[in-house]
């Protein structure tokens, strides 16, 4: 019984904490436009223009409005590749890549 906990430990230690990855949206861009991230990270997107935007990956993921200042959160729910962009902007773009 011992051992089984060791190792169960072990195992729940060696997986790195999330971590969380700041993205700016500002001059009508993503910055960074391309994100790398772990499943389980925190993505934080903030709005630093004077217009609202979206984050938005059809069928994905989807912040709605966020007005000028606002943040919007995601937990990198899978290891997958995600284009997203804004609804309201579709010149805007950007990418997501969860290992």
């Amino acid at each position: 019984m011992r051992f089984g906990l060791v190792i169960a430990l072990a195992a729940a230690c060696s997986k790195p904490a999330p971590q969380t990855i700041q993205v700016e949206i500002r001059g009508m861009q993503f910055s960074p436009d391309v994100v790398h991230a772990a499943k389980g990270d925190h993505i934080v997107w903030t709005n630093h223009d004077l217009v609202p935007h979206t984050v938005t990956a059809p069928g994905k993921f989807d912040s709605g409005p966020l007005q000028p200042g606002q943040q919007w959160t995601l937990t990198v729910p899978e290891a997958q590749s995600y284009e997203y962009g804004c609804t309201m902007h579709p010149a805007m773009h950007g990418q997501l890549v969860a290992e």
